[in-house]
This record gives structure tokens, C-alpha cells and sequence, in this order.
């Protein structure tokens, strides 16, 4: 039995063609973050850090609830910071988690490379300026 896609296309198992596939998705994720975004928050830590809602909680709570770089309690939801080199896929295994981070502090230490040495000489080359 031939049927269609919500788009129109013609779909021999009924299943939604790849693009009303991702609408449909994107859509759903939308809602889920609009009506629980708890939850999201959770199903996020543990797709992609493999960290429990409880386990964030914690780094937080031990954190006082600031940026483990600049103090900041700002954010709504901290960047989870982890170990790049530890890990192949995109993500993280757990283990490598080190803390959390404002968006700024995270991205800075992108940027470096996640490299002491050149933290420490952006560090020495602000001081230097008078910044």
C-alpha cells in the first residue's frame, strides 16, 4: 500500500521523508525545552558528557554555584568543560569532565588550545599591556 509523506511525497512504509522527518524533530526538541527543560537539560548531559542531571548538580553545588575560572554566577546553565584529548567522539566520556564554566571562561579556553602554557602567556602578555 502506497502512501504519503506529510510533504506529499510518495512514501511506500508511510514514514516521513528525511526533511518532515527533521522538521518534526526540531519542532518536538523545541517543545520538550519549552515544556520540561529540565529534562532536556538531563537527556543532553548524558547524550553528550555521560553525566547525570544530579552529577551537574553536584559540580555546581561544589562550585558554589559560579564559574570554576571567573566566579561568575550568571548563567542559567554553566558549559560543561571537559578533557578534548581524552575522548575520540564528540563529547565526553564522563571521566574527563572538569568542571563548569561560564560560556566566555569556555570558549577562552577553547581558543587556547586547552593549553596551560598559552594561558600563561596570554596572561603574562595582558599584564604586560597594562589590560
Amino acid at each position: 500500500m502506497d502512501m504519503t509523506c506529510a510533504c506529499g511525497a510518495p512514501r511506500a512504509n508511510g514514514t516521513k521523508c528525511r526533511e518532515c522527518y527533521n522538521a518534526y524533530m526540531k519542532d518536538y526538541m523545541a517543545r520538550t525545552r519549552k515544556n520540561d527543560p529540565r529534562k532536556a537539560k538531563a537527556q543532553y548531559l548524558r547524550r553528550t558528557y555521560n553525566i547525570t542531571i544530579d552529577q551537574y548538580d553536584q559540580m555546581l553545588a561544589d562550585q558554589n554555584g559560579q564559574c570554576a575560572i571567573c566566579g561568575t554566577n550568571e548563567p542559567e546553565w554553566f558549559d560543561v568543560d571537559h578533557d578534548h584529548a581524552c575522548c575520540d567522539k564528540k563529547g565526553s566520556c564522563g571521566a574527563c569532565v572538569r568542571g563548569l564554566l561560564c560560556n566566555d571562561c569556555n570558549t577562552a579556553i577553547a581558543r587556547l588550545k586547552d593549553s596551560p602554557t598559552r594561558a600563561r602567556a596570554a596572561a603574562s602578555y595582558l599584564e604586560r599591556t597594562g589590560r
